[in-house]
């Protein structure tokens, strides 16, 4: 009887490390990227100037990601995807390119319909 004790919570103790593990696997998307949240502001800060104001993880293309804002030193405030696995850059949209659009008129835009 106590031998049949000693199995069953044998395989208890090996579900609940199975559980515990890919738990925390799953619970952080980021948890197994090459790219670390300091090291996706850094890169960003390297290729794009400024001062880093906020990071965020995100998906982007159904990859993980990270999106840096920055604030450029003419004030403007750029924003630009870090993927999390390679490091590579996607460019982003500034504040200042806001400010341009908002006067356009919404037609000549490539696929806008009314």
């Amino acid at each position: 009887m106590l031998h049949i004790f000693k199995h069953l919570m044998l395989r208890i103790r090996l579900l609940l490390v199975l559980i515990i593990t890919v738990s925390a696997l799953t619970a952080s998307p980021l948890a197994l990227a090459d790219v670390s949240r300091e090291q996706a502001g850094a890169i960003a800060q390297k290729q794009v100037g400024g001062k880093v104001l906020k990071i965020t993880a995100i998906q982007y293309n159904k990859k993980d990601a990270f999106r840096v804002k920055l604030l450029k030193s003419n004030g403007s405030v750029t924003q630009v995807i870090v993927d999390a696995k390679s490091g590579r850059v996607y460019g982003g949209k500034s504040s200042s390119d806001d400010k341009k659009d908002k006067g356009k008129d919404k037609s000549d835009r490539r696929g806008y319909r009314r």
